[in-house]
């Protein structure tokens, strides 16, 4: 008789625990993934043949919901930015990484601009304009005058500027 007493109770302790656990889980994969806050890092250096700025943090603004994360590294030697960009597409934690390099179209004390260099027909280009001393950058996603209309149906024909920043918007202490 007492083992019947266990069984019962470990049944419904099994019951209780998947089902809180189910739970748990579902309000996880409700969020997005966690990302490092925004970083800055530039260094000054004014001489032609040197100069790096590395940007990296979330894409915040119009339909961001911080599920996009990327890190940029401009070279003023090599005339180019190194975009690293991790997107999570959908719940379960599904994680896309993308890595393209970007032509540096200027570089200037005070701004870089760097575009990308897209396939004819495709939907849209990238270009990238870093302020240095605001240490701030957006990406601005333009879409391409040429590109396959079939094909690109998902994407909406007008242009986002997004800023890079924190995912989480950080409180100020008082």
């Amino acid at each position: 008789m007492q083992w019947k007493g266990f069984v019962g109770g470990f049944v419904v302790a099994a019951v209780l625990v998947g089902f809180s656990s189910n739970r748990m889980i579902k309000a996880a994969e409700d969020q997005p993934a966690f990302w490092p806050m925004k970083a800055f890092y530039d260094d000054r250096d004014t001489r032609p043949e040197s100069g790096f700025v590395k940007v990296s943090g979330s894409l915040t603004g119009e339909d961001m919901k911080g599920n996009t994360y990327l890190n940029i590294e401009c070279s003023r030697p090599t005339m180019t930015c190194r975009v690293n960009e991790l997107t999570q597409l959908h719940p379960p934690r599904s994680i896309f990484l993308w890595n393209d390099e970007f032509p540096i179209k200027s570089w200037a004390d005070d701004l870089i601009v760097a575009e990308s260099q897209p396939a004819p027909k495709a939907c849209n280009r990238v270009r990238l304009v870093i302020v240095r001393a605001s240490e701030t950058a957006q990406y601005i996603r333009i879409p391409q005058p040429n590109a396959d209309a079939a094909g690109c149906k998902m994407f909406d024909k007008k242009v986002f500027n997004w800023t890079i920043g924190s995912q989480f918007p950080i409180k100020q202490l008082e």
